[in-house]
């Protein structure tokens, strides 16, 4: 896989804003109103965050498809995970449409999963977009400074693979994505625990080191609160009292007894 972040000066900015002009002279005349204003932001939020000039190289009018395309792919996700194959007319290439709700190291699950295959695999755009459903449906689309639920959308391509079989690459990307969630998920009630134990710092190096923590420096594997009791010579019973978060599987905390071993 390949990640190109290229440099952005005052030709992209002119660039930029004259793709998204053309696209509302476009959507006065081609596009429901009721869509108008979701299509400007998601045009925004992909130009803005695009890796690549695959989208901004695009005429206004062949720009507006696409976007629809995308749009569409929006607008119903049954599952936290939603992958698509995107095939666009008058393109050598093959693309992946991803959307789930945004987590930390989603590209980088991405590109595990990227790097193995033998076709030359770019993520060119992935903008974070506050998004609100119902049932799925999507009731609302706008920027990622709005407050409200993120969902990350990503768009894959397979430059010069016109008609690439993608769905095992589907199933890889849903697998982990959601495993992805249930870690997302898990970092965030972790995030509470050490919080909680900052409170009961006794001095400012403690403090500063769980905040230190706290700002994304570190990766928590799993938190858990044991009671060890009943101390009788070698013999320590210890058990938890509440369910461990990430990998802190059962067996480390055997309840019952634990002979001639220290926990942590």
């Amino acid at each position: 896989m390949e990640l190109t972040i290229e440099k952005r000066g005052k030709s992209y900015r002119n660039v930029h804003q004259a793709r998204l002009k053309e696209l509302r002279q476009y959507l006065e005349t081609l596009t429901p109103q009721e869509d108008a204003e979701s299509l400007l932001v998601l045009a925004d939020a992909l130009l803005v965050y695009s890796h690549s000039q695959a989208l901004l190289k695009r005429s206004g009018k062949e720009l507006l498809e696409w976007l629809k395309a995308f749009l569409d792919f929006l607008r119903d996700r049954e599952n936290e995970v939603k992958v698509a194959p995107f095939r666009p007319k008058n393109s050598n290439s093959s693309f992946l449409l991803v959307n789930t709700p945004d987590v930390p190291y989603l590209v980088d699950s991405l590109k595990t999963i990227l790097q193995k295959l033998p076709q030359r695999a770019k993520v060119i755009s992935h903008p974070v977009l506050t998004v609100q459903r119902s049932g799925g449906l999507l009731t609302s689309l706008d920027k990622k400074t709005i407050a409200g639920p993120k969902e990350s959308f990503m768009l894959v391509q397979f430059e010069g693979a016109r008609n690439l079989d993608t769905a095992a690459i589907e199933e890889d990307v849903s697998r982990v994505f959601l495993a992805a969630q249930v870690v997302g998920r898990q970092r965030e009630e972790m995030d509470k625990k050490i919080l909680f134990l900052s409170d009961m710092a006794e001095d400012q190096d403690q403090k500063h080191f769980l905040e230190w923590l706290l700002n994304g420096n570190f990766i928590c594997f799993g938190y858990a609160a044991v009671d060890v009791s009943g101390t009788n010579g070698r013999t320590t019973k210890a058990g938890f009292t509440e369910a461990p978060l990430g990998w802190l599987p059962q067996s480390l905390f055997i309840r019952g007894k634990v002979t001639g071993s220290r926990y942590s």
